[in-house]
């Protein structure tokens, strides 16, 4: 809340702060509501997940249309990033779509966690 700090020592923290991390930081204006209230984070955290969940979408269709070729839709050919598999020789496994939905999970999860600790 800022009851026993000087204001000079709460604009000089925010200020280097704001020098080290070099972003556009700013003191909150009311002090108790942003000690108290964590709606902040819970916004930025939603608009997160949101952007994670249409990554993850992107992430699917581009698997999709890269299955094939004999019973997938075979639309697209994704480069291979790592060998497919020994029984079935030339398969390319979707890695990097596969990785695009693991860290969309894990923020979507992160998200959660944080929407429960508000």
């Amino acid at each position: 809340t800022g009851l026993n700090a000087d204001l000079e020592y709460i604009e000089a923290v925010i200020k280097h702060l704001a020098t080290i991390s070099e972003l556009p930081l700013v003191g909150a204006e009311d002090l108790v509501d942003a000690t108290q209230n964590t709606d902040a984070y819970t916004e930025v955290s939603a608009a997160l997940k949101v952007c994670m969940m249409n990554m993850s979408k992107i992430a699917n269709d581009l698997r999709l249309m890269a299955s094939g070729p004999r019973v997938g839709l075979a639309e697209i050919m994704l480069p291979a990033r790592q060998p497919g598999s020994s029984i079935m020789p030339g398969k390319v496994n979707p890695v990097m779509p596969e990785v695009i939905n693991q860290i969309a999970f894990q923020v979507i999860g992160n998200d959660h966690t944080i929407c429960l600790a508000s």
